[in-house]
C-alpha cells in the first residue's frame, strides 16, 4: 500500500495571518449579529495590526534563517522531496 501522506514545512507567517484574519471575520460576524459591542473603527484597525503581526513574524523568520546560514545550518530538517 502506497503512503500518501506528504510532509509540508510549517510556515509561521501563513499561520499567524490565517489566525488573525479568522479572528477578524469572527469579530465582524459577532458584531453584525449584535453579540459583540465593538465600534467599526476598532475592527478596521484590527486588519492593519494583523498584517503588522505577520510582518514581524516574517522578519523574525528571516533573522533566524540568516543566523542559521552564518552558523552553518547543519541541524535543520532534511529537504522535502519536491526541493523546497
Amino acid at each position: 500500500m502506497k503512503d500518501t501522506v506528504h510532509r509540508r514545512r510549517f510556515e509561521p507567517v501563513r499561520f499567524v495571518l490565517g489566525l488573525g484574519l479568522l479572528a477578524l471575520a469572527v469579530c465582524h460576524l459577532l458584531r453584525e449579529r449584535g453579540d459583540l459591542d465593538v465600534s467599526a473603527l476598532a475592527l478596521a484597525l484590527l486588519l492593519p495590526s494583523v498584517l503588522l503581526a505577520a510582518l514581524c513574524v516574517a522578519g523574525a523568520k528571516q533573522l533566524v534563517r540568516g543566523a542559521r546560514r552564518r552558523r552553518g545550518g547543519g541541524g535543520g530538517p532534511p529537504p522535502l522531496p519536491d526541493g523546497r
